[in-house]
């Protein structure tokens, strides 16, 4: 198993992308993007085929690889994971990536099932629970043990960044009754803001989902302050930004 996190590379004055961004998605010239992109296939010694992302609409729907897959028109993988913000295989060579600036990038391994997984935990995908969605998907597809399933939560924006209004830490409070107090921070600061800690909110998800405390890894890089290594939508003020991958494959 490879799993792996891309930085944003080189970074020029004026140019919100850098020199290695890889989000279809970003507005940066495509060709430049796919250019990218097959690099980094090349240093994964996969075809650029190989290389699956889910459309990533900030919601908690995760799906299987079919075992055709890679045979498919490229309109018919586009339809397949277009409503999708997770995926989950145990086709070997198939690497499953997810891109972010600043939502929680999320990879799972089942090493007893040799099942992975990826999914995209912005905030609405959080309160949506979709790191718990991901084991469910693993256990009922493939007969995936939580307790043998290690899970990463990558780079992405942290608790002292994340600043939020009432209607976003309303939500957090709904979705997470129990651990409402450590995911939420009181208001601080000039604006009187609420903060949200993403990471304890996705990793509370995980632990209720079976997940040993032990087989999960916290990046606990964030984005935001750490915008020299990775690219931040909130850093960017929202406007034109880069995107990094987060990726997983079975050998």
């Amino acid at each position: 198993m490879t799993h792996f996190v891309t930085q944003r590379g080189e970074n020029h004055p004026g140019d919100p992308f850098s020199s290695f961004n890889l989000g279809r998605h970003s507005g940066e010239d495509l060709t430049r993007v796919m250019r990218n992109r097959a690099a980094l296939c090349r240093a994964l010694s996969i075809p650029s085929s190989a290389l699956v992302q889910p459309r990533q609409v900030h919601g908690n729907e995760v799906l299987s690889i079919p075992p055709n897959f890679l045979s498919w028109k490229d309109t018919e993988q586009m339809e397949y994971v277009s409503r999708a913000d997770g995926l989950v295989t145990d086709l070997p060579r198939v690497c499953l990536a997810v891109s972010t600036a600043d939502c929680v990038p999320l990879l799972f391994y089942d090493s007893r099932r040799r099942v992975i997984g990826a999914s995209h935990a912005g905030w609405r995908g959080t309160v949506g629970h979709i790191a718990l969605r991901t084991v469910e998907v693993m256990q009922g597809i493939y007969g995936s043990n939580p307790e043998n399933i290690y899970v990463a939560i990558g780079p992405s924006i942290g608790e002292s960044a994340f600043e939020v209004g009432d209607e976003v830490a309303d939500a957090f409070a709904t979705a997470y009754p129990v651990h409402r107090r450590k995911i939420i921070s009181p208001r601080r600061g000039d604006n009187g803001r609420h903060h949200i800690d993403l990471w304890v909110a996705n990793r509370a998800d995980l632990l209720s989902a079976g997940i040993r405390d032990e087989h999960i890894s916290v990046a606990g890089i964030c984005t935001y302050t750490r915008n020299d290594l990775f690219f931040s939508s909130r850093r960017a003020g929202g406007k034109l930004f880069g995107r990094f991958l987060s990726g997983i494959f079975l050998h």
